[in-house]
């Protein structure tokens, strides 16, 4: 596999492994380690993704798939605009979805990787977790509910 021998990767159990995603334990990898990764899927002819989060998870899917991808199929099929949206996250597997256009949530608890992220579609929730998440609705108020 193209992931084998390199130093500090792990995969993690079966149970977080599906059918569109390989997860690995990956402590603090450097851009420099990334790259290599990057560099032996396109040498295997794997065309994927890589989202590193957290400074410990590594998720490699296709490079179709991302959680951008699922809200903009949501958006389309429920007939919103992007301003009618709120979406949240807490870390890197997120940031695709949180730059993405619509209203943006980063929780309080959100990791160092997403405490850059600005701008004028994007708020940083006092809160925590679910209260985080609430906290960002309230503020973007005016925006359209939806019932599930």
């Amino acid at each position: 596999m193209a992931m084998a021998r390199i130093p500090g990767i792990e995969p993690q159990p079966d149970e977080a492994q599906s059918t569109w995603k390989s997860s690995f334990h990956a402590i603090d990898l450097s851009e420099v380690a990334l790259d290599e990764i990057r560099g032996r899927l396109h040498g295997a002819g794997l065309p994927g993704t890589i989202v590193y989060s957290s400074g410990r998870d590594l998720d490699i899917v296709p490079a179709w798939a991302s959680k951008a991808r699922a809200a903009q199929f949501l958006v389309d099929a429920w007939r919103l605009t992007v301003d009618e949206v709120v979406v949240s996250g807490d870390s890197g597997n997120d940031l695709d979805l949180l730059t993405s256009g619509p209203h943006a949530v980063v929780v309080g608890n959100a990791q160092p990787e997403l405490l850059g992220l600005r701008g004028p579609r994007v708020y940083r929730a006092v809160q925590t977790y679910a209260e985080g998440i609430l906290e960002g609705i309230r503020h973007s108020e005016g925006l359209a509910t939806c019932d599930l």
